[in-house]
Parts: C-alpha cells; sequence; structure tokens
C-alpha cells in the first residue's frame, strides 16, 4: 500500500512540476523543505527521511530517456545496494526487509531523480544551497553550545567527555558551503562580506568537528581551487597572504585552539605505530575474521538492522552479532570507503569513487568549480572517514548531480558527448 501511494503521489507531483502555474520561488521552498525532510531536519527527526527516502525511485522511469551524466552511475550504485542485501540474507539471514530499512540513507541518491523534475535554474538550486548552508551553521553551533544538552539526536553523533564531537546528519552543507562560498569570494566583487561571513562559520564548523583529514583536505582543495581560477599570478600570491591572515585569526580563536590540542592529544595514540590502536585491531578483524567466503567479502556483508526502542524494531540476529563487535571497538566506519565496502560491497564503493571522480572532471564555468572540487574533497577524506556515505550526505550528491548537469546544459554543451565533459 506504501508503494501505492508513493508511485501515485510520484505522478501526481511530476506533473505538478512541469505545470507553469508552479513558479520558480514555489519550486525553490517545496524543494529546501523536501530536502530538509530527506536530512531529517539534521537529525532532530528521525522519521522524515524514512518516509520518503524512495520518493525518488519511481522518477527513474520517468526519466529515462532524458541525457543524464550520472544516471547510468546511480542506477549501479543501487543495483550494488541491493546485491549486498542479497548477501546479508545469504550469509547473515537477515531479511530483505530488516535490511530494506537499513539502507534508506543510501537509498537517496535517487532523490537525483526528484529534484531534476523540478527543472530549477542554477541560480535557483544555489538559492536553497545557501539557505541549507545557513540553517546548517545555526543548527551545528546551536547543538555544540548546549551540549550536553542534545537537540539533534541521532546515532551517528559522537561525544566523547573531553572533547565534543558532533556530527550532525548532512554535514557535508559544512565543506559544501565552505567551498561555494570561497568560490563566491574569488570570483565576485559583491556581497563579499557576506561570504565571507559564512565562509567563516563552515570553516568552523568544520574545525569543530574534529576530523584531521577534514583539515587536510580543506587545505589541500582550497590551494587547488585558488589556482584554477586565479592562476599563478601576482593575484595568486596576494590571495596567498588573504587567506594566511585569515587563517591565522581562525585558529587563534579560543574554541578552535582547544579543538586542534584535542586532535593533537589523539594523534599521540591514534596512529599506526600504535599496536593497540583500535583501527589496526579493526582491519585485522575485517581483513582475517569476519568474512565467510570471498563472494562476501566482494558483495558485502550487509548493514546489520540494530535495535531501536522508539521504533519498535528489534534487532536482527546478525544486527546483534555486530552490536556485540561495536561493543569491542570493531566498527565497520573508520576505514572510510574501504570498512564500508565491508558490508555495502565492492559495487557501490567504486561507483562512488567514479562518479567523483567524473564530478571533478566536468568542465564547468569558473563559477561553479565548487561543485567538482567539493566532490574530490569528499572522496580524498573518505579514506579515513566515511563523509562521502555519511547519513545525509547522498542527498546532497544527488542535488549536486542535478546542479552540475543544470550548469553543462546552461553552458550549451552536449553532454552526451563524453569527450567535450573532460578536462583536459
Amino acid at each position: 500500500m506504501q508503494f501505492v501511494l508513493v508511485v501515485f503521489f510520484s505522478i501526481f507531483f511530476y506533473d505538478s512540476l512541469n505545470n507553469k502555474l508552479y513558479n520558480n520561488r514555489v519550486k525553490v521552498y517545496f524543494l529546501l523543505v523536501i530536502i530538509l525532510i530527506m536530512l531529517d531536519f539534521f537529525g532532530g527527526e528521525s522519521k522524515g527521511a524514512k518516509a520518503i527516502c524512495f520518493l525518488g525511485l519511481p522518477f527513474i522511469f520517468f526519466d529515462y530517456k532524458r541525457p543524464s551524466i550520472f544516471k547510468g552511475y546511480i542506477i549501479l550504485f543501487i543495483i550494488g545496494l541491493f546485491i549486498s542485501m542479497l548477501s546479508c540474507y545469504y550469509f547473515r539471514n537477515q531479511t530483505l526487509m530488516e535490511s530494506f530499512w537499513q539502507y534508506n540513507y543510501l537509498y537517496a541518491l535517487t532523490f537525483y531523480f526528484l529534484i531534476k523534475a523540478f527543472n530549477l535554474p542554477a541560480v535557483a538550486m544555489e538559492r536553497v544551497l545557501v539557505i541549507l548552508v545557513v540553517l546548517f551553521c545555526v543548527a551545528y553551533f546551536y547543538q555544540y553550545s548546549v551540549y550536553p544538552s542534545m537537540v539533534f539526536i541521532y546515532n551517528d553523533q559522537e561525544y566523547e567527555a573531553n572533547d565534543v564531537r558532533v556530527r550532525l546528519v548532512g554535514q557535508g552543507l559544512a565543506s559544501l558551503g565552505y567551498f561555494y562560498s570561497l568560490n563566491k569570494i574569488l570570483i565576485n566583487k559583491k556581497n563579499r562580506l557576506f561570504f565571507l561571513l559564512l565562509l567563516l562559520a563552515t570553516l568552523l564548523s568544520i574545525l569543530l568537528m574534529g576530523f584531521r583529514t577534514m583539515l587536510l583536505g580543506i587545505v589541500l582543495m582550497t590551494s587547488i581551487i585558488v589556482i584554477k581560477i586565479i592562476g599563478f599570478n601576482r593575484r595568486l600570491l596576494i590571495y596567498s597572504i588573504l587567506i594566511s591572515i585569515f587563517s591565522l585569526f581562525v585558529l587563534n580563536l579560543e574554541v578552535v585552539s582547544n579543538k586542534l590540542n584535542s586532535m593533537s592529544e589523539r594523534q599521540k595514540t591514534d596512529n599506526l605505530s600504535n599496536n593497540d590502536y583500535v583501527r589496526l585491531l579493526q582491519l585485522n578483524y575485517y581483513m582475517t575474521e569476519h568474512f565467510k567466503s570471498n563472494s562476501e567479502y566482494l558483495l558485502g556483508s550487509g548493514l546489520p538492522q540494530r535495535g531501536d526502542k522508539e521504533n519498535n524494531i528489534k534487532a536482527s540476529s546478525y544486527g546483534k552479532y555486530m552490536d556485540s563487535l561495536l561493543s569491542q571497538g570493531l566498527t565497520w566506519v573508520d576505514w572510510g570507503l574501504l570498512s564500508m565496502s565491508w558490508v555495502i560491497g565492492i559495487i557501490p564503493v567504486l561507483t562512488s569513487i567514479f562518479y567523483s571522480i567524473k564530478a571533478y572532471r566536468i568542465k564547468t564555468k569558473k563559477e561553479h568549480l565548487y561543485l567538482g572540487v567539493w566532490f574530490m574533497y569528499i572522496l580524498i577524506i573518505s579514506f579515513t572517514t566515511i563523509e562521502i556515505l555519511r547519513a545525509g550526505n547522498l542527498a546532497l550528491q544527488a542535488f549536486c548531480f542535478v546542479l552540475i548537469e543544470t550548469t553543462v546544459r546552461n553552458n550549451n554543451v552536449d553532454f552526451l558527448k563524453k569527450k567535450e565533459l573532460i578536462s583536459e
């Protein structure tokens, strides 16, 4: 019955979006609300995304004839997820229905087909992006400030006794907003103060998350986008000096200084030279003990259904087993893409790598370089974190897929001709 309602609503919604009575302003706010629901309002509400996470699936059939850069990757990604569900059923006796709801945040990539149906211009989509980034920063700073009270309750958050590390659903908005703001500052003379403040807010959010790889990724990709836009000239020197001054200002903030000290303290024990380092224990277990066969290693052992008292969901036997591993520190997320391949299989992980590289290499105008840079950023940091596949971030990737295709189409580029899309 729920599936029938989703299909019915999708057909009605698709027809409405093609009605000229729906102007861009209405579509902007409609899309904004749907994305917030997909992101569970950054973790403040836990049922919305599960209710509409599959809404994009029927749009695959509406959209199959339209040219697309990313459609093939998305479909392959979804097929890979379904195969890992079958693997979990065969090797771990977790039913397809039990797996189905555990994979809901990954199926958010199909949101691409729904967003595409809005047929919004790039400027309208960027308006949605700015609002989302501002809302995220407000939510993040508020949650950080009221700790230990938890407003945005989500099971992927991490609170440590001496180091508050807040993780919200869709936290990729911080880095996406950072590169968007930086891109606008380097290109436009208008509204630079606003974009500078937005840049500061997003950078501070990233610093407070406390991931060392994120900071390294920010430094690397900031250098790349600056060089791509400015080139090697006098302006590069000027901007390098300004960025250095700005960085010194940020680093001298008390909250940032404390966070960097916490990272430094963790580095003393959290390194590969320490035989008791939990990541080494995880790697040893999953590479030598976890899998029942080479086939399961390739296809994935599946995401476990863990218990949820609030929603009256009982843990599967496989979920209970994986929970027992978590109690020993043997999680499947600390090795990033490698560890995600242990549960969802090789196909979805390789697909996410390929479409990220594709997004980075597509030719766009300088005004939209931030999109490809962001995809490369979340890819390179995902070798030690699961950022590229973290809850909420796949919905953002779907949004950026559509935005990239919109900018390419507006540049009068035939994006079916691959050779014209790939930068040399």
